[in-house]
């Protein structure tokens, strides 16, 4: 009689014990299927100047190795000699190096909107309609060109944005994009995938 006590409250502990460990996991499972809060764009802040210049620091790094692997691949396929002709580097490393550069960018923009530099400082690239949407080629083009734009005329096109009323700097009016700050939640997503709403470029 004892014994079969003994089984009896050992069965019902052990039912006990699954029965907390199914509603644990059930409540995980409900917690991580309800889908996030969007974020509204249209309220997160105009990067500053100084979140800017800190994104600039960090993908500087990354372009570092990025141009460097592309002279090894300059000199692959011209030779080592044609790094002592500065005609053909201009025509063709240069060419090579710009290229590159905004490649980096472009994937960047168009996979979730942050480069690795601005991941950092929670900054993200969005299309000016702040719908979400990451740029288009042709405004990633304009925004590259106008990048160049702003730091070749000392740096004004990047100082711009103390003085614009949406704190935008030259190339961001320029491609009609948005350089924002996003929320924690918002930056801890894994972004770096194409978007399906990607518009099409204009004809």
């Amino acid at each position: 009689m004892g014994k079969s006590k003994r089984k009896n409250a050992s069965f019902k502990s052990r039912s006990n014990t699954n029965k907390s460990q199914k509603s644990a996991a059930d409540s995980v499972q409900e917690s991580t299927s309800q889908p996030s809060t969007p974020v509204n764009y249209s309220e997160c802040p105009s990067a500053p100047l100084w979140r800017r210049l800190g994104s600039i620091v960090y993908d500087q790094l990354v372009l570092w190795a990025i141009w460097i692997a592309t002279g090894f691949m300059h000199a692959a396929i011209f030779g080592i000699e044609s790094t002592k002709n500065a005609d053909q580097l201009t025509h063709t490393l240069f060419p090579m190096l710009l290229g590159a550069t905004f490649l980096f960018y472009y994937w960047f923009w168009t996979h979730g909107g942050q480069t690795l530099g601005m991941r950092a400082w929670r900054l993200k690239v969005i299309d000016g309609r702040l719908d979400g949407t990451p740029p288009h080629f042709v405004k990633c083009l304009l925004r590259f060109m106008g990048a160049f734009f702003s730091i070749s005329a000392f740096g004004l096109g990047y100082v711009w944005v103390l003085f614009d009323p949406n704190k935008d700097t030259w190339h961001d009016r320029i491609s009609g994009t948005r350089t924002l700050v996003v929320p924690k939640e918002e930056n801890k997503k894994n972004r770096f995938k194409d978007s399906r709403r990607i518009p099409k470029d204009p004809v």
